[in-house]
């Protein structure tokens, strides 16, 4: 019988690289372990690149995948590669707020935006500031667009069903619950942090706290609701996680 496959969608800025570099430490890329996102070492790698990677694997090597995870990851792409296996997802989530100024800082020092550019502007720049909702309804469940209310019900309920849904801000206790349930030695070092690995060129003033947690309801609603729950481990063996993929909120 085989093992169960964990899938662990990264929403952007969540202790990807932590998780990218236990991972390389533990697994074999490209054996029991896909990256399906800008940092593989498989070579370049693009969103269309890294989903043809995957389709491409034999299907007898795939029973040996234990670990898919990524920025590129999507519920439709794992469902179709592996229609049969018992599937495990789990993923983190992080202070709206505090995402979005580490994002900021991240950029600035990747030399991704004008070096004049504040963190309000950048932040006022996106149409869609709600971006936990946003990233898990329309990139990794490939939801069509919806309002913010429809969206957080919508993701809310395939969270949900996750095996674990932690948070960045408890990641000593959740990453280690991540790391017995796949069955990997617990995480020792944090990896990309803001103020040691590149500078904290702005922190959270208590005023734009505020705007963003004015301006993000959807998303604290979301994040607040799985701090109150807390789900450190599996409840039972996940089947039939596939349905309803891409359908309407």
């Amino acid at each position: 019988m085989l093992e169960p496959l964990y899938v662990i969608p990264h929403l952007p800025k969540t202790a990807g690289n932590t998780l990218i570099e236990h991972f390389n430490n533990h697994l074999q890329e490209g054996g029991d372990y896909f990256l399906l996102g800008p940092q593989s070492s498989l070579g370049p790698d693009t969103y269309e690149l890294s989903h043809q990677r995957l389709r491409a694997v034999p299907q007898v090597a795939l029973g040996r995948v234990r670990v898919v995870f990524g920025h590129y990851l999507t519920k439709p792409l794992v469902c179709e590669v592996f229609p049969d296996r018992e599937i495990r997802f789990a993923t983190f989530l992080r202070d709206p707020a505090e995402r979005w100024v580490s994002e900021y800082n991240f950029k600035l020092y990747m030399k991704k935006i004008d070096q004049d550019t504040t963190l309000e502007q950048y932040y006022y720049s996106f149409r869609d500031r709600n971006y936990l909702c946003h990233w898990f309804s329309y990139h990794f469940l490939q939801n069509p667009f919806a309002d913010h209310r429809e969206t957080f019900h919508s993701v809310r309920r395939e969270l949900e069903g996750f095996d674990l849904v932690g948070t960045v801000e408890n990641f000593a206790v959740d990453s280690r619950a991540l790391c017995d349930l796949i069955g990997l030695p617990p995480i020792r070092e944090r990896h990309n942090v803001a103020g040691r690995d590149f500078p904290r060129k702005r922190r959270l003033t208590a005023e734009f706290r505020e705007s963003i947690r004015r301006d993000c309801q959807a998303d604290y609603a979301l994040y607040g609701h799985f701090l109150d729950t807390r789900m450190p481990a599996a409840k039972t063996p996940l089947e039939g996680r596939c349905s309803g993929v891409g359908a309407q909120i």
